[in-house]
């Protein structure tokens, strides 16, 4: 598979309809395997924090689940041809799973909010083989991977945010008895309805930034303020500079 390697980290270049095969491949496959996405917060902590940036190179499949990729991708003459953020196509990811009929574990967030989200998902018709909060000690972490493994799932969905999830299922990949472990970041808040996707006209014309800004500012002012012009900085400073750089396939 084709990648854009952005700021050292190979980042796939596919549609929307190429993950989603690949991700129901993947579910259904005999080995395990490792997917998660990146965008330009993702990219930013991966430049300062050299584990995360070893892991990310390391996982099965790293896709670009922000627009910023996307244009960053064209300066380095491998463009990605699209974003591909779960809630872009999830109404064909949940056909997919029932379908295939394809259990699902849901790991993250608060109590309340992953029950929600779990309660919703199968409301969808989608087989949520379990749940389970995010906020365990080190103490109970293997009776966490027993309850995971005992349900069986094909996918365990993992909402810990970044960079904690991809850490910790990189840690455990090895005792997690799935087929694919996914990192997705606040997926959960959004499947439990705490959150609500930007309208479509906002996503096309790339102002998701300033509308989830906008709605917790909070929490993301300071991430996409500083955050994005630190990412450009970055982009534009390796493109000129790409050393070590290289576009692989």
């Amino acid at each position: 598979m084709k990648s854009s390697v952005l700021l050292g980290i190979p980042v796939a270049c596919v549609t929307r309809a190429q993950i989603l095969s690949t991700l129901l491949d993947f579910a259904t496959g005999s080995s395990a395997r490792t997917v998660c996405y990146v965008n330009a917060h993702c990219l930013n902590i991966a430049s300062t924090d050299a584990h995360y940036r070893d892991i990310l190179s390391r996982f099965d499949l790293v896709y670009a689940g922000g627009q910023a990729l996307v244009w960053a991708s064209r300066l380095y003459g491998c463009p990605i041809p699209e974003r591909v953020n779960i809630m872009d196509y999830f109404n064909a990811l949940a056909q997919g799973l029932r379908t295939r009929n394809i259990p699902i574990y849901l790991l993250g967030a608060s109590k309340q909010t992953v029950s929600a989200a779990a309660k919703r998902l199968a409301q969808l018709g989608l087989k949520v083989a379990g749940w389970h909060h995010g906020y365990f000690s080190a103490q109970e972490e293997e009776r966490v991977i027993a309850r995971i493994n005992a349900a069986q799932p094909g996918i365990l969905i993992v909402g810990m945010g970044v960079p904690r999830q991809e850490k910790w299922i990189y840690r455990n990949r090895a005792r997690l008895r799935v087929n694919l472990c996914w990192a997705l970041g606040g997926f959960l808040e959004y499947a439990a309805g705490n959150r609500k996707p930007a309208p479509v006209w906002v996503v096309i014309c790339c102002l998701e930034w300033l509308y989830m800004g906008m709605k917790e500012p909070s929490r993301l002012v300071k991430r996409y303020l500083i955050g994005n012009i630190l990412f450009i900085f970055r982009i534009f400073y390796d493109a000129v500079f790409p050393i070590g750089r290289r576009n692989e396939t």
